[in-house]
């Protein structure tokens, strides 16, 4: 009943429809992806694990890049852009590593532009999606709501699974890549277009929560224990947040 509430109540906000459009999409991307991303680098391109575990790593660089970037995107642009912007840089991201064509420098190179390009955005988005929902929404059908945006990205990401894995057997990896840098693309088009009907009366309001979500995103950031210590630079942040 309650799930039931908050779909009702994300049918109701055109703010809300847009939100859950793009959450889905994403999530389906991000399934997709999941299903094919290991065993593209891995198996068919023949990464060692060691520079695997490195560049995957350089993810949270970008996820404290976009967590900084977003407080003056959004004063800028306004949230709904901004999200936008974070939500194209993802597609941008998920679309360089099918671009990998072997194992050398360039592979290198296109899978830490997916980390730091594309964990910029997914943070990006996170933050304003995040309080778009909250101010868009009244207090007492703001869990009902965000459950309802919630289901629909959990049901996105089981076919997204489902999908990748049989798409993945019949075509290879590298065609699955390709579905999920679409995806996301349509879900960067989608917030382009839709997620955009916040106005000047919410604005305020919005920048608020988004500066302190993203103290939030870096503060995790922070406390995380890295395995190597792979970027003198990192430890110099890590050092100052101490």
């Amino acid at each position: 009943a309650e799930a039931g509430a908050g779909l009702r109540a994300v049918f109701a906000l055109p703010v809300l429809r847009a939100l859950a459009g793009v959450h889905a999409l994403l999530a389906l991307s991000m399934a997709l992806s999941g299903t094919s991303v290991m065993i593209f680098v891995s198996r068919d391109i023949g990464l060692p694990t060691g520079e695997l575990g490195m560049i995957f790593a350089m993810g949270g660089l970008g996820a404290v890049l976009g967590g900084v970037l977003a407080p003056r995107l959004g004063l800028r642009l306004g949230a709904g852009r901004a999200m936008a912007l974070g939500v194209a840089a993802f597609a941008l991201g998920a679309a360089c590593v099918p671009m990998v064509q072997g194992v050398g420098w360039a592979a290198v190179g296109w899978l830490l532009a997916q980390q730091i390009v594309g964990d910029a955005g997914h943070t990006l988005h996170e933050v304003f999606d995040r309080g778009l929902r909250q101010t868009a929404v009244p207090a007492a059908l703001l869990a009902r709501a965000d459950a309802g945006i919630r289901s629909a990205g959990h049901g996105a990401t089981l076919a997204g699974a489902l999908l990748g894995g049989a798409l993945g057997t019949q075509y290879g990896a590298r065609t699955v890549l390709w579905l999920a840098a679409a995806v996301a693309a349509a879900a960067a088009l989608l917030a382009a277009t839709r997620a955009v009907f916040m106005d000047d009366s919410t604005r305020a309001s919005t920048a608020a929560l988004m500066v302190l979500t993203t103290t939030a995103f870096s503060a995790a950031f922070t406390s995380v224990h890295w395995p190597v210590p792979f970027c003198p630079a990192l430890s110099r942040i890590r050092s100052t947040t101490a």
